[in-house]
């Protein structure tokens, strides 16, 4: 099968699902293409077969941009991407398209007149969350499911629930978890807590409102306060807030407990997995009200049996069992998390079995696949 897949910008550091499975595709023999705005971290995303077509702000780009801001019509018309975009579906010719993120959908223009092509739309948090406070954004996606043509999947149930409550069919929402590759997130020797030693905690994530670094560290000072431990906790992981938040570390007397390595690629992340105790995620709901779906590096913690502390917050609890398999507290609760800490260390737990059996990345690609072949096959009875 011929697959275009297609982004806003490929790829951002937290984007590893998107990369994992264009990958494990290929492996299932698809042919895969991928078409964006704009190229980045290709060190961190070798790929051949990328097409970069820069969205110019171009007067139709403009006119789109006054019709968003009057309520008129969610677009991001750009004819110098779309154009592109469309002369590329004429070209290749794709047994189907994958849009990843329901905004980036409404800058490819109406393609379906010239090659009407059976299209999956998949929503991560952005696009079903904040996003949906955007009356006219609803309502052009309503209008978008209508068309038998296009059916979405969504990466948690929180995510399709929020795409339904806006009167999307549920029929035409489709829970995609996507997964992570559990051959390579795979710890190599078990997990033992020295309960003398310093314990070490770590968070990968970009650093950004929703992840919420700032009740992470507030915790942890409280953490160590009432414990009077020595423990390490590790982010790993850069963007906006990074300043802000080693500023706030060293504010809290923390240089001492906290280390910020930046930016890091699988393998360090496997590397920094493998020699930390627990994972900790505070995600929270951002001001804007941007959520997470279901954040992958959960996943991959859970795939080297980190037992996890996240908070109750979109699609994590389809991942954690809060006091069996991790510790769920109430979003910027920093007492509540605090108190984690220390009791994430009594929980006596497997992790890695509830990867395998649900957010297995070569399992859920099989699903996705099907999903693929059989909107392909509905096309052509309907040709």
């Amino acid at each position: 099968m011929k697959i275009l897949v297609t982004c806003h910008g490929f790829l951002t550091p937290s984007m590893t699902f998107i990369y994992n499975q264009i990958k494990a595709l290929q492996n299932q023999g698809h042919i895969v293409e991928v078409v964006a705005c704009e190229r980045k971290n290709e060190h961190l995303f070798p790929l051949e077969n990328v097409h970069i077509y820069k969205e110019e702000k171009d007067y139709n780009y403009i006119i789109s941009a006054f019709k968003r801001k009057l309520n008129i019509e969610f677009t991001y018309f750009s004819t110098s991407f779309s154009k592109k975009f469309q002369k590329h579906l004429a070209t290749f010719k794709p047994d189907i398209i994958h849009c990843h993120f329901g905004t980036h959908f409404f800058r490819l223009g109406d393609y379906f007149k010239k090659n009407p092509i059976p299209t999956i739309i998949t929503f991560h948090g952005y696009d079903a969350s904040a996003a949906l406070t955007n009356n006219t954004y609803c309502q052009s996606l309503k209008k978008v499911f209508g068309n038998p043509l296009v059916i979405g999947t969504a990466v948690s149930e929180a995510i399709k629930s929020n795409l339904v409550s806006i009167g999307i069919p549920s029929e035409k929402i489709l829970v995609d978890y996507l997964g992570v590759d559990i051959d390579f997130f795979q710890k190599e020797t078990p997990r033992q807590l020295d309960p003398t030693a310093p314990t070490t905690f770590l968070q990968i994530s970009n650093f950004v409102e929703k992840k919420g670094h700032q009740y992470t560290i507030k915790a942890f000072r409280k953490h160590l306060d009432s414990t009077q431990r020595n423990d390490i906790l590790i982010f790993g992981g850069a963007g906006p807030l990074y300043d802000e938040m080693t500023k706030l570390s060293e504010d809290l007397n923390l240089q001492q407990n906290i280390k910020f390595v930046g930016l890091v690629d699988r393998f360090q992340v496997k590397n920094l997995m493998e020699k930390a105790d627990f994972f900790v995620h505070h995600s929270i709901t951002a001001a804007d009200g941007d959520t997470e779906g279901l954040p992958t590096v959960l996943m991959e913690a859970m795939a080297m049996d980190l037992p996890c502390i996240s908070t109750i917050h979109a699609g994590i609890p389809e991942i954690i069992s809060n006091g069996q398999t991790g510790l769920l507290v109430e979003e910027r609760n920093i007492e509540a998390m605090a108190k984690a800490f220390s009791a994430i260390k009594k929980l006596d737990c497997e992790t890695r079995s509830v990867v395998e059996n649900k957010f297995n990345l070569k399992k859920n690609t099989k699903k996705i696949d099907a999903i693929f072949e059989s909107l392909t096959k509905r096309n052509a009875k309907s040709e």
